[in-house]
């Protein structure tokens, strides 16, 4: 097949990039467009990658595209280069627009993607930017939904969203997102960053990873770690990632001696703090489906995390870790002084995460999934032309 995949920003989208990428190795040819302000994608030696311009707005994580311009890719792919298929990436971006008016010409089969329905189910902690995303997902995004052949939700709790703004049942697939089980594993080896953090021999460390904005609540993990303190537990909080509110949290965090700021960290090293924690913790207000628990999963390790958006189908409460609700401190601190005083239990949560993310979201389960959906979606248009 020859694919098209739109990916909704600057940033390569795992159900896009790594999607696409595993496709190209199965021998699909594979596009992607992506908005830049000059911005490169680095390109997988299997797919081509392609920008088209933007205006981004960093504020609210916000993409206007050049229509125009993403128009006439699209429409070069499809009429000239045999592009079979359009995949697109959340319908709450505009990049998922254009490809529904080259439907409407030539009657390109469409495909698009989401993994949460801002303003009903997923919240930004603004009450302006929320309001604003549950009108639009009302008005416009039920309409972008529904102009589209196939829905692939990432979360299965997510379909009663989906019927709710009229999607009909028959369009809706459930397909997560995939984990590299070859990069993400236990064995590996996590020690030498002890050192290069400082961390004692004797701290259990909590592990964060995502983006520092407000939606995340590592304002909660900051309080946490107030609490564990006056308790003399030994631990080192590590908070990975950066963002708009980096400095905002690191002021909150003065006076906090176990907490540790590291930033960014290149993907490459990622599986080296995972080998470190002993317990990962993601307390965010909203979320899809986050790589950060499919990764700690993989990894083995315990999670304390929100039960929000398609968390759940991730981390299996009193299984593979807990969850607890938006804001629910307490829980937190009650869960994670269980874990840290139980090692036993934590490794074995660790291991029965990463036998439910072993059997539901390696890449070749998910991928298979993807195949056979879009041979479902080619031949439903080919029976309706």
């Amino acid at each position: 097949m020859h694919l098209c995949l739109v990916n909704h920003s600057d940033l390569p989208r795992t159900e896009v990039f790594t999607l696409g990428q595993h496709l190209g190795e199965r021998g699909h040819q594979v596009t992607i467009l992506y908005p830049s302000d000059g911005k490169r994608i680095p390109a997988h030696a299997k797919v081509d990658v392609v920008p088209f311009p933007a205006r981004f707005l960093p504020k609210i994580h916000y993409v206007l595209p050049n229509f125009r311009r993403q128009y006439q890719l699209l429409q070069e792919f499809t009429s000239n280069e045999g592009c079979e298929l359009i995949q697109a990436c959340d319908y709450d971006y505009l990049t998922s627009v254009p490809p529904i008016l080259l439907k409407r010409k030539n009657g390109t089969p469409l495909v698009l993607t989401t993994d949460a329905f801002p303003g009903l189910s997923w919240f930004f902690g603004n009450r302006l930017v929320d309001d604003v995303a549950r009108i639009y997902t009302r008005t416009v995004g039920k309409r972008i939904l529904n102009a589209y052949d196939r829905l692939v939700l990432l979360s299965s709790k997510l379909v009663n969203d989906a019927v709710t703004l009229d999607v009909p049942h028959e369009k809706i697939r459930v397909i997560p997102i995939g984990v590299d089980l070859a990069r993400f594993r236990s064995g590996v080896d996590g020690s030498d960053l002890r050192s290069d953090l400082a961390i004692r021999d004797e701290d259990r460390v909590i592990l964060f990873v995502g983006r520092l904005t407000l939606v995340k609540r590592v304002d909660m993990l900051i309080e946490l770690s107030r609490l564990l303190s006056r308790e003399r537990v030994k631990f080192r909080l590590v908070i990975v990632g950066d963002g708009e509110y980096g400095e905002y949290y690191r002021q909150m965090a003065q006076g906090v001696e176990n907490v540790t700021f590291v930033g960014s960290v290149p993907s490459a090293e990622m599986p080296r703090y995972y080998a470190l924690a002993d317990l990962v913790i993601l307390p965010s207000l909203s979320e899809g489906l986050p790589n950060v628990l499919l990764e700690a999963s993989a990894s083995a390790k315990p999670i304390i995390a929100t039960d929000v958006g398609g968390i759940s189908d991730i981390v299996l409460h009193g299984r593979s870790g807990y969850l607890i609700g938006a804001g629910d401190l307490h829980s937190l601190y009650t869960y994670t002084m269980q874990l840290l005083d139980d090692m036993e239990q934590a490794r074995q949560m660790g291991w029965a995460g990463f036998e439910h993310v072993s059997q539901y979201f390696g890449w070749q389960t998910v991928t298979d999934a993807y195949e056979a959906m879009y041979l479902d979606v080619l031949d439903a248009c080919s029976d309706r032309s």
